[in-house]
């Protein structure tokens, strides 16, 4: 496994088959010595990735590869995804044995629809560099694909899940003035179908890219107004007059629930 934060420590934490075992990576020295006493990790590395980075040796001894990096600041974005994705595509040339490698990317690919519905073969429209790096860390591990290696990308929504809850998120926003009227539609993955998602993935061998967002899509104000009222707190403010720099597009979950995929959490309330 290539990184190991939120999500990946919550993987390790929740993998099913007590008879596998992880290779873990890091780029902290206080998240190696957690990852190092962790019973599913045979073993750890302390790994910055960058153009130099052999990782052959390291996949090699791997019958799957998850790959949930994530930058620590926006400066980062192409050195922290992009970086990593050339690196693995490296260390797969000439593999001549099976791999599954699942990658967890976002629906920020997608762009701007303007809160029309999107499925996976929908355009990108990019409104950002941001954008553009997704996309090409998509293709770059998309074309590792081949007879012996399976690739499947996982578009994920906003996580929330344990210590990141949307009570917590509408805590912060709560009488903060906001940009715009709020009536972009939102997509949220929780924690619980990430890790599951990407287990299903593996053992199913899936191919390809499928987005993996539950059935809400309340618009920010919906939903945010709503969480603030249940918390008996103040709503975000919106001003209309400002323009809001963001993404709008409902995506849609039905491809990966056609493969066989049964969401966990399908819907905010639970």
């Amino acid at each position: 496994m290539i990184g190991t934060g939120y999500v990946g420590i919550a993987l390790l934490t929740s993998w099913s088959n007590p008879n596998d075992h992880f290779l873990a990576t890091t780029t902290t020295e206080s998240k190696l010595e957690i990852i190092k006493r962790h019973k599913r990790v045979q073993r750890s590395i302390l790994l910055n990735i960058t153009e130099e980075s052999d990782l052959k040796p390291y996949i090699d001894t791997c019958d799957a590869v998850v790959i949930c990096v994530a930058p620590k600041n926006e400066a980062n974005y192409s050195d922290t995804y992009l970086t990593t994705a050339i690196s693995v595509r490296r260390a797969l040339i000439g593999r001549d044995k099976p791999l599954a490698l699942v990658y967890t990317s976002s629906t920020g690919v997608y762009g701007d629809h303007k809160g029309g519905w999107v499925d996976e073969n929908s355009d990108q429209h990019f409104s950002s560099k941001r954008g553009e790096i997704l996309s090409e860390v998509e293709n770059t591990l998309l074309s590792c694909a081949n007879a012996q290696i399976d690739v499947c990308i996982l578009r994920l929504g906003g996580i929330y899940g344990p210590s990141r809850t949307l009570d917590e998120r509408a805590r912060r926003l709560s009488t903060r003035q906001m940009e715009g009227i709020g009536g972009e539609p939102t997509n949220h993955t929780h924690l619980q179908d990430i890790t599951s998602a990407i287990e299903f993935c593996i053992q199913n061998r899936l191919n390809g890219i499928y987005n993996l967002v539950g059935n809400d899509h309340p618009c920010r104000k919906e939903l945010y107004t709503r969480l603030c009222t249940k918390l008996g707190i103040p709503p975000p403010k919106w001003d209309a007059t400002s323009e809001l720099s963001t993404t709008s597009a409902c995506v849609s979950n039905k491809k990966i629930q056609a493969a066989g995929y049964i969401l966990k959490r399908p819907t905010l309330d639970n």
